[in-house]
Formats: structure tokens, C-alpha cells, sequence
């Protein structure tokens, strides 16, 4: 067996422990959703990612950020106690639940508009990953919104994707989760909170917010079945398998 196919193999078989390799699908954001009732970067608008936190507070959106126009204060994620950072750049905590939130810097344009907001949350879950009744849009001392509060939520916890990925801890359930609110004659900041799952791995978020009068038709979606951790084993062997044919085939090493 050559250096390529026993790279592949160890690879496959540590997918199959849940150790080395974890899954593609977990922190690649693919299942998030572009808002439906304008673009990233419209004049009014503004887009924040988050794939990996480097710490517990202050973290700087790293996967993506694009606001029209620009505003000088950049938005934070933040998580608190009894979360901590794991080394995989997500949060986690085994003590009990855990609340993170997200202060988010508006475009202020005043007048009769408001503020339509998309909201995606990525994580493993115990119960739940987010908590779906605890998502809520405050200001940035913490107090209410009109429109706000988690009963306003013009969709409330849309499934976008679920399945199976592989873990440390094995086998995990990962959930894909979205929201969407309207603040009527709110254009100024305001901050997105919520709580996790005790023993919920927090593994990326976004927010979509964008000024308009009225609010939006909500964001289409279609529910995605993530493949089961096994595909990936499959397919890894299966690439052994092929390195190994290719290799007869030319008659000659690939390294």
C-alpha cells in the first residue's frame, strides 16, 4: 500500500471511531440560506458570519461581513459562562445550558422603516441545539423591542438541515436552524440572544438584516437530510479502492 492509500485509509478509519476526522458538513455553513427579499449588499443591509470563535466574548465575525453602507463598529459574538471555546473554535458547555449573543451595528436611517432580520444557527444538539423559544432580538443594553420577542418571530426555529455527523464523543445529531423577525420603526443596533442545549457544540451562526417599511415574504426553504457519517467512510475506502485500480492500471506508483 502506498503513502496516498494509507493516508486515505487511516483517514477513513478514524471517521469510522469518531476521532481524527470529523464531518465535511459541520462548520462549512453550506445549509444556511441567502435571504430571499433582497441581496447581500443592497444599500440598507448588512451580513455577519461566524464559522470559528477564538475565544469566549468579542469575537469578530470571521466567515463573512458585508454591510451598505459602511459602518465604523463591527459586530461581536459572544458566549457566556458555563460555555467555554473547545479547540475546534466552537462553544461548548457540559454544565447546563448556556446563553451566547450577537450585538449588531445598523445603518440608523431613522424615519417610518424598520429592520427585516434572518437569523441561522449551526450546532449539535441534546435535546435541542438552539433552544427555539428562547430566540429573541433585544437593544444593546438588553431591553425589549417591539417585534422582538420570540412570539413575533415571523418563522421560529425552520429546520433547514439535520442528520448525523461524526464526533470525538461519536456519533452526534447536527441541526441547522433559522429565524426571521421584523422591527417596525427600529433602523438603529440591536442585539440577536439566545440559549443553547446543556451539551450543545455551538458550531456557526449568521445574521441577514436589511432596512425596509414593511416587512418581507419570509425566506423560502427545503429541508436537507445530512448524509449519515458512514457515506464518508464509503467513500473514502471506496477512493483506496480506486487509487489501488489506477496504480495496476498504469503500472506504476502515484508517489
Amino acid at each position: 500500500m502506498n503513502a496516498v492509500s494509507r493516508l486515505i485509509l487511516t483517514l477513513a478509519l478514524a471517521s469510522s471511531c469518531g476521532q481524527a476526522l470529523a464531518s465535511p458538513y459541520a462548520g462549512t455553513g453550506q445549509y444556511f440560506v441567502d435571504p430571499s427579499g433582497w441581496n447581500v449588499g443592497d444599500t440598507g443591509s448588512t451580513y455577519e458570519a461566524w464559522d470559528d470563535v477564538s475565544a469566549l466574548t468579542s469575537n469578530l465575525p470571521d466567515a463573512g461581513y458585508t454591510v451598505n453602507p459602511l459602518i465604523g463598529t463591527d459586530p461581536v459574538l459572544n458566549g457566556n459562562a458555563p460555555a467555554f471555546r473547545v479547540s475546534s473554535g466552537n462553544f461548548y458547555s457540559f454544565g447546563g445550558s448556556y446563553e451566547i449573543f450577537a450585538d449588531i451595528y445598523n445603518h440608523g436611517t431613522g424615519g417610518a422603516d424598520g429592520t427585516h432580520i434572518l437569523i441561522q444557527t449551526a450546532a449539535t444538539k441534546n435535546t435541542y441545539s438552539a433552544i427555539p423559544t428562547s430566540m429573541e432580538i433585544v437593544d444593546l443594553a438588553g431591553g425589549t423591542l417591539a417585534g422582538g420577542d420570540n412570539g413575533s418571530a415571523l418563522v421560529n426555529a425552520g429546520l433547514l438541515a439535520a442528520g448525523s455527523v461524526a464526533s470525538s464523543r461519536g456519533d452526534v445529531t447536527y441541526e441547522v436552524l433559522l429565524w426571521e423577525f421584523f422591527l417596525p420603526a427600529h433602523t438603529v443596533d440591536f442585539r440577536v440572544q439566545w440559549t443553547q442545549d446543556d451539551d450543545s457544540s455551538f458550531d456557526q451562526f449568521r445574521v441577514d438584516s436589511y432596512i425596509t417599511p414593511n416587512a418581507l415574504s419570509a425566506t423560502p426553504f427545503a429541508f436537507q437530510q445530512i448524509p449519515e457519517p458512514e457515506t464518508v467512510v464509503i467513500t473514502l475506502i471506496g477512493l483506496v479502492s480506486g487509487l489501488g485500480a489506477s496504480r495496476i492500471w498504469k503500472g506504476s506508483s502515484l508517489l
